[in-house]
Parts: C-alpha cells; sequence; structure tokens
C-alpha cells in the first residue's frame, strides 16, 4: 500500500537533521514505500523565498514522485504575486504551503492581512489549490479556524493537526468540511490516531511525514500499528490525498 506524503521539505535547516537532499528524500521514500511526496522548500520558509521556490522547482521538475508547494510571504505581498503567477500555473504545483504562523516570517500571523490577500489572489487566479498551514497549538487551531470559515473555497491542510492540541482541532474542524488534519507530530500518544477518527472521521484524516525532519517510518508507525480498520488506514495513507490533489491540480 504506497502512502502519499502531503508534508515534506527539502533542504537544510538551521538545526542538524539526517538528511536534506532530493536523493536523501527519495530513500525515504522508496524505504518506507511512500509513491508520491508533497514538498516545500525549507529555503524559502526561513530564508529567500523566491530562492528556495525556485531551487524546488528545479528540484522537483520532471520526477513523477515529487509535487510541490509554492511558499509565500505576507510580508512581500507584490514579490508574492510574482511566485503565484510564474509557478501555479505549472502542473508540478499543487498549492501552497507550509505557510507559517508567526516565528518564521516576522511574526506575521496565519489570519494576518497579508495572507488574506495571498488566498484571495489564488482563489482569483489558480482556484482549487491546496493550503499547508503550520497549524500548531490553541493559537494556531483558532487562527487556522477563522480563515477555513472566511475561505469555505479553499482545501486546509492541518499540519500537525493542532498538536499538542490535536484533541482541540478535532473538535474544532468537525464541522468545517474543508479542513484536513495531517497527522505528523514529534512525539507519539497512544491512540491519538483513533481518538481523531472518532471525532472527525477518516475522511478528513491525511498522511504527512514532516520529512525529511522527521523520519516517515515514525508517521506511518502511528497509522499501521492503530486499531483503525484496513480501510480507515487506506483513506489516511493514500485515498484521501488523492482526492485532494485531484481537486489541487496535481497528478496521481
Amino acid at each position: 500500500m504506497g502512502a502519499i506524503d502531503l508534508h515534506a521539505h527539502l533542504g537544510k535547516w538551521f538545526f542538524p537533521i539526517e538528511a536534506d537532499g532530493v536523493d536523501d528524500l527519495l530513500r525515504f521514500m522508496e524505504r518506507n514505500d511512500i509513491e508520491l511526496s508533497v514538498v516545500s522548500s525549507s529555503r524559502a520558509v526561513v530564508y529567500d523565498f523566491r530562492e528556495g521556490n525556485r531551487e524546488l522547482w528545479e528540484a522537483i521538475r520532471g520526477r513523477r514522485e515529487l509535487l510541490g508547494y509554492l511558499f509565500l510571504n505576507p510580508n512581500y505581498l507584490e514579490e508574492s504575486y510574482e511566485e503565484m503567477d510564474r509557478y501555479l500555473v505549472r502542473e508540478e504545483f499543487v498549492g501552497l504551503g507550509e505557510l507559517y504562523d508567526g516565528g518564521y516570517i516576522g511574526g506575521q500571523r496565519l489570519d494576518c492581512d497579508g495572507h488574506r490577500r495571498i488566498l484571495e489572489r489564488m482563489l482569483e487566479r489558480f482556484p482549487q489549490r491546496l493550503v499547508l498551514f503550520h497549524c500548531w497549538g490553541r493559537d494556531g487551531v483558532s487562527r487556522l479556524l477563522r480563515l477555513a470559515k472566511e475561505f469555505p473555497e479553499v482545501k486546509f491542510v492541518a499540519g500537525h493537526m493542532g498538536h499538542p492540541d490535536w484533541e482541540l482541532a478535532a473538535e474544532s474542524f468537525r464541522d468545517v468540511p474543508n479542513v484536513y488534519l495531517e497527522i505528523c507530530s514529534s512525539s507519539p500518544i497512544r491512540g491519538k490516531l483513533e481518538s481523531v477518527v472518532r471525532r472527525i472521521g477518516a475522511d478528513r484524516v491525511v498522511f504527512g511525514s514532516d520529512s525529511t525532519l522527521i523520519n516517515p517510518a515514525f508517521v506511518l508507525g502511528m497509522v499501521e500499528e492503530s486499531e483503525l480498520g484496513d480501510e480507515e488506514k487506506e483513506m489516511i495513507l493514500r485515498l484521501n490525498a488523492r482526492k485532494l490533489l485531484g481537486a489541487g491540480g496535481g497528478e496521481v
């Protein structure tokens, strides 16, 4: 059962990680039976978003097993609009991500005016694209909840599903159908996935690994060793992502 990873990264970070290149990512994918990864650029997130987006495009171009998220910075709206026009016309880019709350973008929040204007522009020019947001903690959940209600046409992927407040995320987004919970985090909790599925349904949960920051085997184990049924596991590992990518312009 090949998985589809909706949350992966390419490139170095400012803290040590085991691997950072395309070959490293592909090796992780092969080891863990991941057939497709959607990737954002770490350089784009933490340093230069235009340079990082360009590097990502060069890395994923012509690779059937990789698709891309475009990273945009709400502090630089005109430049972000130019990046959108440059890359979202390409079928390799399925949407925006991993858009951040705070730190990496000078304190700007998920629901800041800049992100709102970016989403408005995306809907105007590139509808049906996905948006992966870094959704961490109670504040991240509440900010994404406001955006999701304001932009019901956008399919949002809640990266980390609000960890450590994943129970709040499952409750908060239960009746907000355009938000999908992505499961990666850096700590294991027994029964976490089963509890989330009971609250929101397996059809609203998707697999993401945070590779190469985290070895995908860690997050895959959450699914494979859970007490969910085989059909629920398959929905989380691949079927839900296939539907989202089909709606978001990706080829799967």
